[in-house]
């Protein structure tokens, strides 16, 4: 099940009301893979951007299901020292918003572990445009039906990146020789967002300039 998230609000244990600091989206291939980037709405800057894998593991008493992410790629963390975290989720009533509870690093706060609430909606990647983001209606959908769309995931050697693309949206995370971030959005072959200075070189195959002079392997 491939899937295009965007978080609606973040609540930190510490704060009174839920908010929303950044534009987080994260695509969610059929084989778990996924894409996560966080940038800040003011600055304009990632907050945070992973890669990883998600499992799903026991079940939360009081929640739907229950996820374990291993983060491959972690611009909070330092190199090969990744870390992993739990997310607890559940359907809202008359709702096609998702809660999410459980505990993680708080880069905002010196990576202190802290709890959260998160709320997430469910995006048509194909309906959707950059200017219309189109959700889908997931309180129709049973626990048997699977929301699915085209995924594929490409990733460099040495887990040093990873582009995955759903519908008409791609969204990759890599790092340079000198471990630097790269982060880029597409909408087709349009870039909606960009940061580090070799994003262009690094994702040239993506941005339909040829050769990047990194292998980029498609996975699946």
């Amino acid at each position: 099940m491939s899937i295009f998230s965007e978080r609606v609000s973040i609540q930190w244990e510490d704060e009174p009301s839920p908010n929303e600091p950044t534009s987080t989206w994260v695509l969610t291939a059929a084989n778990g893979d996924f894409v996560d980037t966080r940038i800040n709405l003011t600055t304009k800057i990632p907050e945070w951007v992973s890669t990883g894998k998600e499992l799903e593991i026991e079940t939360k008493p009081g929640y739907e299901y229950s996820i374990n992410f291993q983060l491959i790629l972690d611009s909070t963390s330092e190199p090969n020292s990744c870390n992993s975290d739990v997310g607890n989720f559940k359907q809202l009533p008359n709702s096609n918003y998702r809660l999410e509870e459980g505990s993680m690093a708080n880069p905002t706060q010196n990576k202190k572990i802290m709890s959260y609430k998160e709320i997430w909606r469910t995006l048509d990647p194909n309906r959707s445009t950059p200017e219309n983001l189109v959700e889908i209606d997931t309180g129709s959908i049973s626990e048997k039906e699977e929301i699915g769309f085209e995924s594929k995931v490409w990733e460099l050697p040495g887990n040093r990146g990873r582009f995955i693309t759903i519908g008409y949206f791609g969204q990759g995370v890599a790092v340079n020789e000198n471990y630097e971030y790269q982060t880029i959005r597409l909408y087709k072959n349009r870039v909606l967002y960009s940061d580090g200075n070799d994003y262009q070189k690094i994702f040239a195959p993506f941005l339909g300039k040829g050769i990047s002079g990194m292998e980029w392997i498609q996975k699946c």
